[in-house]
Order: C-alpha cells, then sequence, then structure tokens
C-alpha cells in the first residue's frame, strides 16, 4: 500500500529496494555468471553482449526521456498539472514517429553486419544476425514506453520504480537459470530480456494509472511546446550519443580490432565496473524532483551546496569500500570467481572504477545543469570524452589489447569529470572548494590507511571464497572504523546512531 507512505518514506524505502536489487543483482551476477559463460560458451556470450551493445547504440530516446522527468518535475513543483498532462501528449506522438526511424535504421544496418564485423565466423556471424533481430524488434516495439520510469519517478513514487527493478532483476535470473538448463543456448539470454522487461513495463504502467494523477492528452497537439522540448531534448541526445561511445561501441571496436575472446574479458570488467557504479548511483535519480523544488523556491544558494555535500560524502564512503576492497583482494577474487586466464580482468576493473571516485559524488550538480536547462554545454564536453575515448581505442587496442580499452575509458572519463568541475564552478551557486575539502579532506587518510592494512590481509591463512570473505570482512571493519573516528562529524554519527536505534526497535 505505498500510497500510505510519506515523500520521506518512498524516498528511504525506495533507498532500500534500490540497494536490495543491486545486492542481488551483485550476487546473483557473480554467481550464475561464470556457470552461464561454461554452458553457452565464451564466444556465445560474446555475441550476446555484442548484440545488446549494437542495439544500444541506435536505441536512443533523443532525450525525450530525461525531458520528460524535468519538465514533469517542473509543472509539478509549479502546481502546472493540467500543463503536465498536455505535455505527455505531445511526447507519446514523438515517440511513436521516432520508433519509425528506428525500426527503418536497425533495418539498414543488418545488411551491413557482415561487412562490420569481419573478425567474427561465418558460424558466428550467422548467430549474431538472429540475436540481432529478436532484441532490435522487441527493443522497437517497446520504445514509446520508456516514459514509465520518467514518469513515477516525477511523481516520486520511487517505491513502485525500485520494486520493478528488483522484481526484473529476480525474473531475469530465473528466466536465464530454467532456459539454460533446458538446453536453450545463447538464445535463451535474449528471451529473458525481452520477456522480463515487457512484464515490468505492464506493472509500471500499472502503477502509473493507480498511483499518480499523471494522465495524457493524445489528442492534443503544441507546436510551440514541441519545439522547446527539442530546443532541450537535442543535446540530451548528443549526450546519449557520446556515452554510447564509451561503453556499447567498446564491444564493437574490440571485435574489429582484436577478437571475441577479447570482448568477453571487457564485459567481464564493464560488469564489476557497473556493479559499483549502479551501488553508488542507486539514489541520484531521486533527487530531481527535490531539487526543481529548491530552484523553484530560490534556496540554492544554502540548500543546494549543502544537499551536494551531504550525498558526496555519502557516495565517497561507499564507493571508496568497493574501490580500495577491490585494490586488495580483487586480483584474488578474479581468479576464484572466472578462473584461470583472466587475469586482465582485475586492471581493467581497478581502471574502469576509478573515474567514479570523483563523478558520482556531484552527481546532484549534473543533476541541477539539468534542471536548469544548462545542457548544451553538457553535451559538448560529452562529445569531447567520446572523442578522446574512440582516438585512444584506436591507437591503443591494436597495440596492448584489451588493457587499452580500459586506459581508454578512464582517460576519457577524468578529462570529462575535469570539464563538468569548470561548468560547475562557472554556472552552479556550489562552492567546490569547500565540497571537495569536506567529501575527500580526511578520507584520503582513511583510503590511504585502509590500503595501506588490507596489504597484509594476504597473510591471513585462509583460501578460497571463505578465505576471500573472511578477509573483505576485516578490511571492511578497519574502513569502516577508519571512517567513524576519522571522517564522521558529532552530527552525522549522532544521525547514524539515531537511525540504528529506530531499526532495532
Amino acid at each position: 500500500m505505498s500510497f500510505l507512505f510519506s515523500r520521506n518514506n518512498q524516498f528511504a524505502i525506495g533507498a532500500l529496494l534500490s540497494y536490495s536489487s543491486i545486492l542481488f543483482n551483485i550476487i546473483s551476477g557473480l554467481l550464475y555468471t561464470p556457470w552461464m559463460i561454461r554452458t553457452i560458451g565464451d564466444d556465445q556470450y560474446a555475441l550476446y553482449t555484442l548484440a545488446l551493445s549494437v542495439i544500444n547504440i541506435f536505441l536512443l530516446d533523443f532525450g525525450i526521456g530525461a525531458a520528460v522527468t524535468k519538465f514533469l518535475s517542473n509543472y509539478y513543483a509549479k502546481g502546472k498539472y493540467d500543463e503536465a498532462d498536455r505535455f505527455m501528449g505531445v511526447v507519446y506522438k514523438v515517440f511513436c514517429a521516432i520508433s519509425l526511424v528506428i525500426a527503418a535504421v536497425m533495418g539498414s544496418f543488418y545488411f551491413l553486419i557482415g561487412k562490420v564485423y569481419t573478425r567474427l565466423t561465418v558460424q558466428e556471424l550467422e548467430t549474431f544476425k538472429t540475436l540481432y533481430i529478436i532484441v532490435a524488434t522487441y527493443s522497437v516495439c517497446s520504445f514509446p514506453f520508456t516514459t514509465f520510469n520518467g514518469i513515477l519517478m516525477a511523481n516520486e513514487r520511487f517505491i513502485e520504480v525500485k520494486t520493478c527493478n528488483l522484481g526484473q532483476k529476480i525474473l531475469s535470473v530465473v528466466l536465464v537459470v530454467a532456459f539454460l538448463l533446458s538446453g536453450k543456448g545463447v538464445y535463451a539470454l535474449v528471451t529473458v530480456h525481452t520477456v522480463s522487461n515487457a512484464v515490468f513495463l505492464a506493472l509500471k504502467y500499472y502503477f502509473i494509472r493507480k498511483k499518480t494523477k499523471q494522465r495524457s492528452e493524445l489528442g492534443y497537439w503544441d507546436r510551440a511546446l514541441a519545439k522547446r522540448m527539442f530546443s532541450f531534448s537535442v543535446w540530451i541526445t548528443v549526450i546519449s550519443l557520446a556515452q554510447r561511445c564509451i561503453f556499447n561501441i567498446m564491444p564493437t571496436l574490440i571485435a574489429a580490432t582484436v577478437n571475441s575472446a577479447a570482448v568477453t574479458l571487457f564485459s567481464l570488467a564493464y560488469t564489476l565496473e557497473g556493479y559499483v557504479y549502479i551501488f553508488a548511483d542507486a539514489i541520484n535519480g531521486m533527487f530531481m524532483p527535490k531539487i526543481s523544488r529548491i530552484l523553484a523556491q530560490g534556496k540554492e544558494e544554502t540548500e543546494l551546496s549543502n544537499l551536494m555535500i551531504q550525498v558526496g560524502r555519502f557516495h565517497v564512503y561507499t564507493i571508496g569500500l568497493l574501490y580500495i576492497g577491490f585494490i586488495c583482494i580483487g586480483r584474488n577474487f578474479v581468479e576464484l570467481w572466472m578462473g584461470k586466464g583472466y587475469e586482465a580482468v582485475y586492471l581493467c576493473t581497478l581502471l574502469l572504477i576509478f573515474p567514479s571516485l570523483i563523478d558520482v559524488p556531484q552527481q546532484i550538480a549534473k543533476t541541477t545543469l539539468m534542471v536548469s536547462d544548462i545542457v548544451k554545454a553538457q553535451g559538448i564536453i560529452y562529445v569531447g570524452m567520446a572523442v578522446i575515448n574512440v582516438v585512444l581505442s584506436l591507437i591503443l587496442l591494436p597495440r596492448v589489447g584489451v588493457i587499452g580499452a580500459a586506459v581508454s575509458v578512464c582517460i576519457s572519463y577524468l578529462a570529462r569529470t575535469a570539464a563538468f568541475n569548470v561548468l560547475y564552478h562557472k554556472k552552479l551557486p556550489i562552492h567546490l572548494w569547500s565540497y571537495f575539502k569536506s567529501v575527500y579532506g580526511r578520507w584520503l587518510v582513511v583510503a590511504g590507511a585502509t590500503c595501506f592494512l588490507g596489504s597484509f590481509i594476504e597473510v591471513v591463512p585462509f583460501s578460497g571464497w571463505y578465505g576471500l570473505l573472511l578477509k573483505a570482512v576485516l578490511i571492511g571493519i578497519i574502513y569502516v572504523v577508519s571512517i567513524w573516528f576519522i571522517v564522521l562529524n558529532r552530527s552525522e554519527k549522532a544521525a547514524l546512531l539515531k537511525r540504528a536505534i529506530k531499526v532495532c526497535k
């Protein structure tokens, strides 16, 4: 009965569901990903990864998805619900038109597959074409419904969104295991991707109808409103295209310059990086309505800076623990997880995660840029990031293989983050020096001390998964105790103790 929950409870329970979903995704992925690869083979898993990455390159929403959340949040903050309904009527018309264009583009690309992926064998090409058809058909049909998350998030229905995300992951794992055990092979993976997403798109639609007041005037059309939306979304499209020049295009670059085995190595490192990123990013999407209210009330000078520091400190603590832990025991983990022959995954993962230590904690500032319609400058920065990544990849991949892909991603991400900080300084009422001092000052001491002490963890006389778990617990204790005594201030300690007492009751 989530409609009985207050806004604070929606946020708290939504955050809890986010972390539950992430925890389930990590545990299930670590357990069944190696089994899945061994079941269908490295080459088949690489083709599956390649098919999804190619589809994601084409499957842009042209910034309209971000526009939905941004515009609806602004309408709600000002109480303009009728305008929100008319806006959604325009959005759905535009989405349907774009779906037809995407279908034509994807259909044309199908006939170029053999010319693009020259390093794939004849059998691999045939399998890849079938996978491509299945995923592309579903993606085009479901494309107009990608607005559902934005509608629910703008209405602060965090519980419903996060419940669907968790349910989709559980259903996916159950179906993958069932299909592969029945001997269905790689085609089972794309079937699971299609079925699980379709089920929870339907459930999100149900929540929108029952738990929100948002409706759509499908017969409404406003050229001026559409133009305003496109003026915002065109740069979001540029950002989306640039982002796809990182992880979604990388498997294609690797397959074209190295081989399919290297695609598997990179995809595993990308999977681990993704676990860290989604864990840190779990609550960021929930702040847009709050930021919209802060800007509407003219309180950005104080409340925005405080919110950025508060959220930034939380993210650095969580990402820091994961990153430092992986530095200390990541090599051992990769060997236990995947076996011999995957040593490159360790270094690739460290390189991919490192930029997140700086970028993810600043998501409040990035969201504020979005709400404030400062998107052109973001688009230019992302284009620069994409160019750096592609150029470096083409230079490094033929020389150092998959490590070159990770290096190029790391450098391009760091360049993007540096450029964004210049933008924050110029465009937002945020004191960056105070932010960096408050967020990273004492934490760097904790990070160094934990890495130093963690280097002695290898003397623990246990091996295998139990030994790895014991080492992880010891590193966690060292890190958490250090954070408590060195980093946290009195108010933060009091707040944590108050929440702990409340949970125990």
